[in-house]
């Protein structure tokens, strides 16, 4: 944790918010003497003194009295210069706005200052759905309780729905090792999909739903490590949900909800089970990959066992849905194989695991054309390459797809040879 005693709690600024940023800036003068400065506020000025309060007080005649800023935002620390008659190099470059981290340099006229990220975060919480959506919350050793208000208990993440109950969950620390515990038994709560009654393991990218509200959790060592975008071959997977506008329509959303995380709980796992790496997920939508940890001659049929499996599975969760009363789904898949990057996408040390490219493109455009083909699985021509004799096809010739000059040739996947 940080530690109170090194922040200056009396350097209070009437509408300011004071704030345990976690950072400090270690300014060196040109005399050699060194000053700490830990940031208290989610922004501070360094400058000289002048007509305007400045943070960071610098008895240097050249500079202006604002002379830089340091900007606290979702987790990120961003410096302005915001008076270039004097230029400041960050790591040696000449910069007006950069992010920085732990260790970076800041250099101007005979002075140096350098970035001590002092937060003891070991993992955080991100906020996917509205209001919090880009939110970010840090998980300590100590537990952390979630609900609404804190007229029950003081919750340490207080989300502000009415679909979240006042002592919803609580998030601990045990053996180097995070657990989500359920404090209701009133109000939803899921962990990638599956309902959670009894205190679960949390894994990184594990996306956690309390009530409407849902949150990825994340590993801080996991997330800081960026895997770099490469030209790799890899099969996408595109799934779609054809009825979701009447399936949806005039339903209570938690009931819309409810039954979307089985839906994706249940076809998740198929494509998991299948090698697939589930990438996202699209409102009604499902991405995912075959080949991301390097690519092999099996990921196309891979990829295209598990779109029949898919179907199959969405088969008894059809039934078992209309033995509760409940309306059916009906879904398109489209594949298809090709050169992709691969890689994690992002920016100020949030990164997704990503595949992009035209191929990936192509494979979304091919979903679409299942509606209109009426095909349960549509596969490109670059997929159908790879497969056997034990898939049963359907030429469906060739087609104009949007945004392609090429027509792509296409089959429909209608099961397995006998």
């Amino acid at each position: 944790m940080i530690d109170d005693a090194t922040i200056n709690l009396q350097s209070g600024d009437g509408g300011r918010e004071f704030s345990k940023v976690g950072f400090e800036l270690v300014v060196r003068a040109p005399d050699g003497n060194t000053t700490r400065y830990p940031l208290f506020y989610n922004e501070i000025f360094m400058g000289r003194e002048g007509e305007k309060k400045v943070d960071i007080n610098l008895a240097e005649r050249q500079l202006a009295n604002r002379q830089a800023a340091f900007h606290f935002r979702e987790g990120c620390l961003f410096f302005s210069n915001l008076d270039s008659t004097v230029p400041i190099a960050v790591n040696g470059v000449t910069s007006t706005f950069s992010p920085l981290k732990d260790k970076d340099e800041l250099s101007f006229l005979d002075y140096t200052v350098q970035v001590h990220h002092i937060d003891r975060h070991l993992a955080t919480l991100e906020g996917c759905t509205e209001p919090y959506q880009g939110s970010v919350w840090g998980l300590k050793e100590d537990p952390t309780p979630i609900g609404r208000g804190s007229g029950k208990r003081e919750n340490a993440i207080d989300l502000q729905d009415r679909t979240v109950s006042r002592a919803h969950a609580t998030i601990f620390f045990e053996d180097d090792v995070f657990f989500l515990q359920p404090d209701t038994s009133n109000s939803t709560i899921r962990l990638n999909g599956d309902p959670v009654s009894e205190t679960l393991e949390l894994g990184d990218g594990a996306l956690i739903q309390l009530g409407q509200q849902l949150l990825r959790f994340r590993l801080k060592g996991k997330e800081e490590k960026r895997r770099e975008l490469i030209p790799q071959e890899a099969t996408i997977l595109f799934s779609d949900v054809w009825n979701y506008t009447s399936f949806a329509e005039g339903r209570p959303l938690e009931e819309t909800i409810n039954q979307m995380n089985e839906f994706y709980a249940g076809l998740g796992k198929v494509i998991t089970s299948h090698g697939g790496v589930l990438l996202t997920f699209l409102g009604d939508a499902m991405m995912a990959v075959f080949g991301a940890d390097g690519p092999t001659d099996q990921d196309p049929a891979a990829a295209t066992r598990a779109a029949l499996a898919m179907h199959t599975k969405l088969k008894q969760l059809n039934q078992d849905w209309q033995q509760r009363g409940m309306p059916t789904l009906r879904i398109g898949v489209g594949i298809n194989s090709g050169e992709v990057m691969v890689g994690d996408v992002g920016f100020t040390g949030k990164f997704e695991f990503a595949a992009m490219g035209d191929n990936t493109n192509l494979a979304a455009r091919v979903e679409k054309l299942t509606r209109e083909l009426e095909a349960n699985v549509l596969i490109t021509g670059s997929t159908r390459k790879s497969l056997d004799e034990r898939f049963r096809l359907k030429s469906m010739g060739t087609t104009k797809v949007k945004g392609r000059v090429t027509e792509v040739e296409l089959f429909s996947v209608e099961g397995y040879n006998q």
